[in-house]
């Protein structure tokens, strides 16, 4: 049985009806049966589901890791109602038949405004909430959200949000390597690790070989990186507490409230700014410092030479009888030279290892190779700072290999790095 029903809606009340239906036989009332009450609206709440996550995790990320429900208003063609700055209301239900209410309605907690509402220009809300309770402590129940207008408005229609389960973290298999053999770390010494592992090619060892006055404090720079996030929790939190809140709204001449006119308030930041730059000055300050210091001491350690390299580098040349020394180290040329930021010198075309870090410099590329052609990055500290220049050049190279430039050149594509030069040299005097 289909029917239509046709009735005025209010503004300033729920209209509900209930369809009575009669069996009569001979004009006699047999029985008879009465629907539920109908509630009649003029709009409704919708749930935009995509990227919608049906399972969360809360404990991943930082503190503010929060879950965004997409509402929209619509009409009953189904086009967004624009126009319509409707307050809302959200409240979380278990996700069984009957939509039960969570008793302890504290487990969700909204972020960004104090009041959520519907923006009377889109037609539409963005909420940002989190559930600080697991769903293994509810047995097992996914949740949901009925987000609905405030009890003040009676022309508009709820919705539930789909369903999602909420979980602590993710679980993570541990990585392991080719042969199965799982990393050990060991401690040599209190500042100092070594990481050793098994693989299908062999056995290779990580370790620090610094003397004991140039080794990085492993706790320090662990405590510093701590202390460092904690200030950035810190600034975010601040900068939620000091938004503008809706605290209210205007009201009309005859005493009704004025939903297009928010009242927005917010405290006074002073304080909150204060805390951020005191503990800046006091702290994170320093700590950043330290954790500088020891990205530079470890790629120093990585780039230093070693006994083995002792040969190539004193020279601070490259000639055909050390060329294999180099050749363990060298992975690609950019056949642009470089201009030092430090000291504006035209240090010449750089040289790159695997990591893609700057291992020194040709002066001139020739097809007949000649000494003093190369020099090792060690000897150019006048010239060549190891964070700008470093990370200009290395920015360089990546912008050269991701377009496919054709004046990078990598040794994996040549015989020898001789062959290589000779093909650079060759093409650049083109």
């Amino acid at each position: 049985m289909r029917c239509k029903v046709e009735g005025m809606i209010s503004d300033d009340a729920a209209v509900k009806i209930s369809i009575e239906i009669l069996l009569v036989a001979n004009g006699i009332r047999l029985s008879y049966v009465t629907t539920n009450p109908i509630h009649l609206v003029k709009y409704e709440l919708g749930i935009d589901p995509h990227d919608w996550e049906d399972v969360w995790y809360k404990d991943e990320g930082s503190w503010d890791n929060c879950m965004i429900a997409r509402v929209y208003l619509r009409q009953m063609d189904g086009s967004l109602a624009l126009g319509q700055p409707i307050p809302l209301r959200v409240t979380i239900h278990y996700d069984d038949d009957e939509a039960t209410l969570v008793e302890d309605q504290s487990i969700l907690r909204m972020l960004g405004a104090t009041a959520q509402i519907i923006d009377k220009d889109t037609g539409m809300a963005i909420l940002k909430f989190r559930v600080e309770d697991l769903s293994n402590n509810h047995y097992g129940h996914d949740f949901k959200l009925l987000i609905a207008a405030e009890f003040t408005i009676f022309n508009v229609a709820p919705a539930f949000s789909p369903e999602f389960n909420v979980r602590s973290q993710p679980y993570k298999k541990q990585r392991r390597f080719a042969t199965g053999e799982l990393p050990v770390i060991t401690s040599r010494s209190q500042d100092t690790i070594e990481l050793t592992a098994s693989s299908s090619f062999g056995t290779y060892d990580c370790r620090s070989t610094a003397d004991e006055s140039d080794t990085v404090d492993l706790r320090m720079a662990r405590s510093a990186l701590h202390n460092v996030l904690d200030w950035a929790s810190q600034v975010v939190s601040n900068l939620h507490s000091i938004e503008w809140n809706v605290m209210g709204y205007e009201t009309n001449c005859n005493g009704t409230i004025d939903y297009s006119t928010p009242i927005f308030n917010s405290q006074n930041p002073n304080e909150a700014i204060a805390e951020i730059v005191a503990t800046f000055s006091s702290t994170v300050q320093d700590d950043l410092k330290m954790l500088l210091s020891s990205v530079t001491k470890s790629h120093q350690a990585k780039t230093s030479p070693d006994q083995s390299q002792a040969a190539i580098l004193k020279p601070m040349s490259y000639t055909k009888e050390n060329s294999g020394d180099l050749e363990s180290q060298f992975t690609y040329l950019h056949v642009e030279k470089y201009c030092s930021i430090k000291t504006k010198k035209m240090l010449g075309y750089p040289a790159f290892d695997e990591d893609r870090y700057v291992i020194g410099f040709f002066n001139h590329l020739t097809p007949s190779i000649t000494t003093d052609q190369f020099i090792a990055i060690e000897h150019l500290s006048d010239d060549f700072d190891n964070i700008t220049d470093q990370e200009a050049v290395a920015h360089i190279l990546k912008d050269a290999i991701g377009c496919r430039s054709k004046a990078v050149y990598c040794i994996t594509n040549y015989d020898s790095l001789q062959s290589l030069l000779e093909t650079a040299s060759v093409n650049t005097t083109k």
